[in-house]
């Protein structure tokens, strides 16, 4: 497990939050702490569609959430976030930039682990989303507001979706239809 993110960076923001049974400690660090040293364990994009609107997948429990996961052996974040937008909402990805480094640590195990968030421009494509963990049921195609809606997740989703709107304006200035 790499350590090697910026010692001098303090988070951005920090946050407790319950996932899958356990409470976590979320640290949000500038993009600029994520250096090659560092091993991701899972991404999660905010994939933006070129008309400025998000992709949110549904869940089978109904609820919406941010496409992402672990990153598979042998395989770079990159092309793990493709394969997750592909899988979970049936995007192809365009471009991708980081927009922060989680480090999350369990605060039942103790076990901690770092995960890339990305702002991504994506193209739909013309298939049913197919989650090999069956989890992803749909895709939705929404406003940044009702995606904030939609998702939930207070200031910490906020946080995310703002700093990879600023990087999509950014992007979108210069990447080629």
């Amino acid at each position: 497990m790499s350590k090697l993110y910026s010692a001098a960076a303090d988070p951005l923001h920090i946050e407790e939050i319950d996932w899958k049974g356990a409470r976590h400690k979320q640290s949000f660090f500038p993009a600029e702490c994520l250096t090659d040293e560092i091993i991701l364990e899972q991404v999660q994009a905010v994939p933006f569609l070129k008309d400025g609107q998000i992709v949110l997948y549904k869940h089978v429990d109904g609820y919406f959430g941010l496409p992402g996961g672990q990153v598979e052996k042998d395989e770079s974040a990159l092309l793990a976030l493709a394969r997750e937008l592909k899988e979970e909402c049936a995007c192809t990805l365009d471009i991708a930039t980081p927009t922060f480094l989680v480090k999350d640590e369990n605060c039942v195990t103790g076990e901690t682990v770092f995960q890339g968030r990305f702002a991504a421009i994506v193209d739909l494509i013309d298939e049913q989303v197919n989650d090999p963990a069956g989890k992803a049921i749909g895709r939705l195609a929404v406003s940044v507001q009702e995606a904030k809606a939609k998702l939930c997740w207070g200031i910490r989703g906020d946080i995310l979706i703002d700093r990879a709107l600023a990087e999509f304006r950014n992007i979108s200035k210069w990447s080629v239809d």
